[in-house]
This record gives structure tokens, C-alpha cells and sequence, in this order.
């Protein structure tokens, strides 16, 4: 289970002071998330449970993510009234399709383990005893590649998400 920011503490701060709190924490819950994906070196998400808010996106962030049958996702800040950071935006409808990310952040859906394996959220989908092994079965070939273009391939990919990309 991971979530985003704390929600009771938001509900016990007065609405101005909540608003100031929300202010500055996104930024750095954002950094914290495009730092994760601008690492150089691949990164692979092993989620053994349910995933909440920035939680989401933090995965996402992940150049690869293995997850358990029974997990489940939701981004609920359409109904408490936040709005994600825009790289989250970014992230979600560059990755997953516009119409994904219109489900989890307008609609606030709640995905069950299976919908994130179809619509590619997910790498990997197993029983909580094969996580280690999944999480290895993709990290042995990363090991194995050349850093320097294991790098270099990684911020090409990430760059053509983004619509970054120069050809020349």
C-alpha cells in the first residue's frame, strides 16, 4: 500500500493553512517523482499492494513496474478537490493514452490489477510469492546491457513520451 500526501493532516489544518501545506509539498513530492525517472540506470517498481494518489504516479515514474493479483489503483484528487502537479498529467496520458488518464484523474476510477496489466501500467502481473522472481526476470537483462546505451536509449524513450525528441 503507498499513498500520496496525508489526508488527515490535510483535514486538520484550517483551509488557508491546508492550501499553503498542499502548495508546498507538491513541488516537492513532484521533484522527487521526475527525479526518480530521470535517474540514469533503469528503475523497475515492485508493488506488492495497492497503489493511492501520488503513489501512482511515483510508480509510473518507474521505467518498469511488477505488481500483485489483488492490487489495485485510484487517483482521487478530482473529488478532494486537488489538482495533480502537470508532470504527473504528463506522465499518465504520455504513458498509458489520453483516455486512460481521463479515467483515473476526471473519474477518479479505482483499476484492479488485471485493467493495469491491459492497459499497460503493469510489466508483470503475479502471485505475491513470484514478485521477487518477476522483478529479477527483468532486472538480469538490464544488468546485462551496456550502461552507456541502457542510458542513452532511456532519455531518448523518455524525451519521445514527452514530445521532446529532435530528430536533428
Amino acid at each position: 500500500f503507498c499513498a500520496g500526501f496525508n489526508l488527515e493532516e490535510m483535514a486538520q489544518a484550517e483551509e488557508v493553512a491546508q492550501a499553503e501545506a498542499v502548495g508546498q509539498d507538491a513541488p516537492l513530492f513532484e521533484h522527487l517523482v521526475d527525479t526518480l525517472e530521470a535517474l540514469p540506470v533503469p528503475t523497475i517498481a515492485r508493488l506488492n499492494g495497492s497503489l493511492y494518489g501520488g503513489a501512482v504516479d511515483l510508480a509510473l515514474a518507474c521505467d518498469f513496474r511488477v505488481g500483485v493479483h489483488g492490487m489495485e489503483l485510484r487517483i482521487p484528487a478530482a473529488r478532494l478537490g486537488l489538482h495533480p502537479y502537470p508532470n504527473s498529467l504528463l506522465r499518465c496520458a504520455s504513458r498509458l493514452g489520453l483516455q486512460v488518464a481521463k479515467r483515473l484523474y476526471l473519474l477518479a476510477e479505482t483499476l484492479p490489477a488485471e485493467e493495469l496489466l491491459r492497459i499497460g501500467y503493469l510489466d508483470a502481473l503475479v502471485d505475491a510469492a513470484g514478485l521477487d522472481a518477476a522483478v529479477q526476470a527483468i532486472a538480469e537483462p538490464l544488468h546485462a546491457g551496456a550502461p552507456l546505451a541502457l542510458r542513452g536509449m532511456k532519455l531518448s524513450l523518455n524525451e519521445l513520451a514527452r514530445g521532446e525528441f529532435n530528430l536533428k
